[in-house]
């Protein structure tokens, strides 16, 4: 089974480039772009992702790089139709004992991961998977979340 990423430039007013992956014989994964407002503007994006990263916004140790890494994330949760809701389930009572709650899951996921990884979506927990993603490929020193995470939806081994 082979997967292909496309990447592809845009010359439109809004998007940068844009990006989708599929699996032979199967239909394409929904297109992310990348905004030219903001990918136009290199020093403005390394500073404000960095300050970003220093509030705990982000995840730490990342830069701006991290942006691809992370809307990947989203593109590997869409095309295997990761529950992240149930992933985040699961680690909360790991890592807390007990029971599910959405305040120690968003404890945990700020502690853990970043403030962007608690942001409401619906699906619930969008921004988790994305963010590990995010950390696991960018950072020096990912953390054990990210690793326990990306195992439990099979991105790692």
């Amino acid at each position: 089974m082979l997967l292909f990423l496309s990447i592809l430039s845009s010359k439109d007013r809004e998007r940068f480039c844009v990006f989708t992956c599929f699996l032979q014989d199967r239909e394409p994964s929904p297109v992310f772009p990348f905004n030219r407002n903001i990918f136009d503007h290199y020093d403005k994006l390394v500073k404000e992702y960095a300050e970003c990263v220093q509030s705990g916004h982000f995840s730490p140790n990342t830069d701006y790089r991290s942006c691809f890494y992370h809307e990947f994330g989203h593109l590997y949760s869409n095309f295997h139709n990761i529950d992240n809701k149930s992933i985040v389930e699961e680690l909360t009572k790991e890592y807390w004992g007990g029971h599910y709650t959405k305040k120690k899951a968003d404890e945990m996921l700020y502690r853990r991961l970043s403030e962007y990884a608690t942001e409401e979506t619906r699906p619930k927990y969008q921004e988790v998977i994305a963010e590990c993603f995010s950390e696991w490929y960018n950072s020096k020193n990912p953390r054990k979340f990210c690793e326990d995470y990306l195992r439990k939806v099979g991105a790692i081994q």
